[in-house]
C-alpha cells in the first residue's frame, strides 16, 4: 500500500521510506475497487518504477462508498487525459 498525492502534473508516491514523482503521462490506466472495504485504487504505469509497474493505494474514506468506484478514479482519469493532450 502506497501513499499518493497530486503535485501539479505529477503524482508523488511514497512507501513511507522512499518517495518518487511520476508524471501523469506515465500512468497507463487507473482502476478502482467495487464493493470492497477499504476502497482501493490501482495505478498502472507505462514503464516500471522503483515500486513496480503497478501500485495500490487507499483513497480518502467516503460515506456510503462501495457501490461505485471512488470518485478519485474518474478524477485521475480526467487529469491523465488532459496531461496526455498536452504532449
Amino acid at each position: 500500500m502506497k501513499k499518493v498525492w497530486l503535485a501539479q502534473n505529477s503524482l508523488v508516491i511514497s512507501n513511507y521510506l522512499e518517495e518518487i514523482t511520476v508524471p501523469l503521462q506515465q500512468v497507463e490506466r487507473v482502476s478502482g475497487s467495487f464493493l470492497m472495504t477499504p476502497e482501493l485504487v490501482w495505478l498502472h504505469f507505462r514503464q516500471p518504477t522503483i515500486f513496480g509497474k503497478r501500485i495500490i493505494f487507499m483513497p480518502k474514506l467516503r460515506l456510503l462508498g462501495g457501490f461505485s468506484q471512488h470518485p478519485v478514479v474518474e478524477e485521475l482519469r480526467q487529469l491523465i487525459k488532459e496531461a496526455n493532450r498536452g504532449i
